[in-house]
């Protein structure tokens, strides 16, 4: 198998998280240790790595994905009254009985009249 510069990019990730077959890891090895366009790449990725890796986590401040969905996406509408104590209820809700932003009568509340005026 020749191995190439191009392959040692793609592949650099698998190699360092040993996702390569043996034969692949062998044909990375000896690429890398006879390329001089390589070789500084992989022991840079892989020092960076280890570096990170010895990183001490940090604490995930509270909201933050709050605040980066507000910053990117915009504002989000604030749940009020029973659907900010119970997020996701009216999902389960026929549609005639969630509650609506205007005081139009759609149809499900047509329907719905009509059924109980037939009764």
């Amino acid at each position: 198998m020749n191995w190439t510069c191009e392959q040692t990019e793609a592949r650099l990730s698998d190699y360092l998280e040993g996702l390569l077959s043996p034969a692949e890891k062998h044909a990375f090895d000896l690429h890398v240790n006879a390329c001089e366009r390589c070789t500084p790449l992989v022991a840079s990725v892989s020092s960076l790595l280890s570096y990170l890796h010895s990183m001490k986590p940090l604490e995930t401040p509270p909201h933050l994905v709050y605040s980066i969905l507000d910053k990117t996406v915009g504002p989000r509408e604030t749940a009020k009254g029973w659907r900010g104590v119970f997020p996701g209820a009216s999902r389960n809700l026929p549609t005639y009985l969630q509650s609506r932003s205007t005081t139009t009568p759609t149809a499900g509340h047509i329907g719905l009249t009509r059924a109980v005026r037939s009764l």
